[in-house]
């Protein structure tokens, strides 16, 4: 899988993330570990100067994994605010990503 393919499946997975949220519902946590898998994913495709940024994405991902299973409704929604906060950082950031 490509980059551009990557990030296009992370948007989708991630939008189907937030939706879930916003309507107060916990997310489906074969979604979120589907939407994890890809962010762990992305890292393979880090440059040197976003690698850092990338890891610590995979990291937020792999913790809403734990705040699902616990469905600890607070959690999930700081981390799903983390997430998007992460994301729009790099892609304002690096825009070559």
């Amino acid at each position: 899988m490509g980059l551009k393919k990557l990030k296009n499946e992370m948007e989708q997975y991630f939008t189907k993330l937030m939706d879930c949220v916003e309507e107060g519902k916990v997310p489906a946590i074969d979604d979120v570990k589907q939407f994890t898998k890809l962010a762990q994913r992305m890292q393979n495709f880090a440059h040197e100067e976003w690698s850092y940024e990338a890891e610590d994405f995979a990291h937020l991902a792999n913790q809403l994994i734990g705040a699902v299973k616990s469905e600890d409704v607070q959690e999930i929604y700081r981390l799903i605010s983390a997430l998007d906060d992460a994301k729009n950082y790099c892609h304002r950031s690096f825009k070559e990503a």
